[in-house]
């Protein structure tokens, strides 16, 4: 719960200082881009032996990993040992759980975005929408994850089936959105939608947007972060602050190429982030123990 509060005021902090924030965080990377620029220069340039001595502490670092990730090897094995059914059980109470976290999460979400759920219709199909949209979207995760758990998948690969999913839940999103005849209203000052934009079809003559708005923004929302790592069971915390942080940053600097009614993109991926989180397994502090206890596993502090 504490967790969950400071996320949730650190959402409030982004949404309202977004104007700033953003090209804040773009000027950051560029710095970030030169920076690395010239390390990778100077290595270039540094001694062979400097070069072999660096190699020498590379392998010493990679015998100590692997050293240290020993016991993660064997969680991994059981959890490829499983049966479909005891897999499938699990899915479900992830989904079941993942449902029950979205339509939490929407009411909060719409109180901090100011939208009043005392009983009008439009309220409420924009209630509708949000849940829908956060549940499809954290199944989509869950499920995904579940068919490569305990496999030694290319990131590619992940990706790529990453990106399939972000289409089908922009397509979706934006269906449930007509269903519901849902009108996403843009309360803060976001740079206005190009000519360009709306002749392509991707925005209506208001500035909101279309299926290929939706599209391009919940795909290149689902194909950069590593959903993946946050459904891991192997993850070091069940709930990750600082990962939730990175899934808003990266919707906040999305925005900027893809325009999304917000406060909502923000919380969408922030709520689609704390939901497969809640949701998916994860192995308790005292189950970790016992594997690093088994013979054969070299005893840890991590």
């Amino acid at each position: 719960p504490v967790k969950v509060a400071l996320l949730l005021g650190l959402g409030v902090v982004l949404v309202m200082n977004a104007s700033w924030l953003a090209p804040a965080a773009i000027g950051l990377g560029i710095l970030y881009a030169v920076y690395y620029g010239i390390w990778a220069l100077v290595n270039a340039w540094s001694s062979p032996v400097d070069a072999a001595h660096e190699q020498q502490l590379v392998n010493g670092a990679r015998a100590n990993h692997f050293r240290r990730v020993r016991w993660q090897d064997t969680a991994r094995e059981m959890l490829r040992r499983r049966s479909p059914s005891e897999k499938v059980a699990e899915l479900t109470g992830s989904l079941l759980t993942a449902a029950l976290t979205s339509i939490v999460l929407a009411v909060v979400m719409l109180v901090i975005g100011g939208v009043s759920l005392q009983g009008t219709a439009d309220a409420y199909a924009f209630f509708a929408w949000f849940a829908l949209t956060c549940t499809l979207g954290s199944w989509f995760v869950l499920a995904s994850s579940k068919l490569m758990e305990g496999k030694s998948e290319e990131p590619i690969k992940r990706r790529f089936t990453l990106l399939v999913l972000g289409l089908a839940l922009g397509a979706a999103a934006f269906g449930v959105q007509e269903l519901l005849m849902v009108r996403l209203a843009d309360p803060m000052d976001f740079p206005h939608i190009t000519s360009s934009a709306q002749a392509a079809g991707a925005y209506d003559s208001q500035g909101l947007p279309l299926l290929p708005a939706y599209l391009a923004y919940f795909a290149g929302l689902f194909v950069v972060l590593r959903w993946w790592k946050q459904v891991d069971p192997l993850r070091s915390t069940r709930l990750s602050i600082w990962t939730t942080g990175i899934c808003v940053l990266w919707a906040s600097v999305l925005e900027m190429f893809w325009h999304f009614p917000q406060p909502w993109g923000l919380m969408l991926a922030a709520s689609i982030s704390l939901t497969v989180q809640l949701a998916a397994p994860w192995l308790t502090t005292k189950e970790r123990q016992q594997l690093r206890q088994q013979p054969g596993i070299v005893p840890t502090s991590h």
